[in-house]
């Protein structure tokens, strides 16, 4: 049975962020989380998370090997419109964005740009 947005908690929709732009093992999730402002956390409590997600249908632990990808994303609902299908993530607009930054122009469509800025990021402390 899978869960709806309502079912997730902020670490939850936190895990889906990250796995929308490719593959993850819970400690690269920790890792960019904290480097993100959004730790304290452990390695553990997020494997958790991503298990519970994997038995939701929603992740997908390739060959049991610890790196997770996206197969279903809770967040985003299909409407019917005229006869198509219309898929809309649910409170968004537009892609996500990777952290708080205001200065960021990057969203998690521009992976590998924003792995370049991460570094020298001017908005993180």
């Amino acid at each position: 049975m899978t869960l709806d947005a309502d079912d997730l908690n902020d670490w939850d929709r936190r895990i889906l962020t990250y796995l929308r732009d490719g593959r993850a093992t819970p400690g690269l999730v920790r890792k960019l989380a904290v480097e993100d402002g959004q730790g304290p956390i452990t390695r553990q409590y997020i494997n958790g998370r991503m298990k519970r997600l994997e038995e939701h249908e929603h992740l997908r632990n390739l060959h049991d090997s610890g790196v997770y990808e996206l197969v279903d994303d809770p967040e985003v609902k299909e409407e019917k419109v005229d006869g198509g299908v219309e898929v809309q993530p649910e409170g968004q607009l537009g892609p996500a964005p990777i952290h708080d930054c205001p200065d960021c122009p990057f969203t998690s469509d521009e992976w590998d740009e924003w792995e370049e800025h991460r570094e020298n990021c001017p908005g993180r402390e």
